[in-house]
């Protein structure tokens, strides 16, 4: 699992995101440690100038806020 949630978090084009998130639907079905009722909506708005912004997808905390650059 930790593996295929690296694949999807790093994936850049849609067909690499979708097998990545199809790998982990099948773990996560096939585990099933939890039975998830629904998902956090969250969004996310940066500058135009503001580079490698980016957010974690399962840490909200997490914002890698050290590599932000502004251009």
């Amino acid at each position: 699992m930790d593996a295929a949630l690296e694949r999807f978090d790093a994936a850049l084009s849609p067909e690499e995101t979708k097998a990545a998130w199809a790998e982990i639907q099948s773990i996560f079905a096939e585990d099933l440690p939890m039975l998830p009722l629904y998902f956090y909506a969250r969004a996310h708005v940066s500058g135009p100038d503001l580079t490698d912004f980016r957010q974690s997808t399962y840490d909200p905390l997490q914002n890698f806020a050290e590599e932000w650059r502004r251009q």
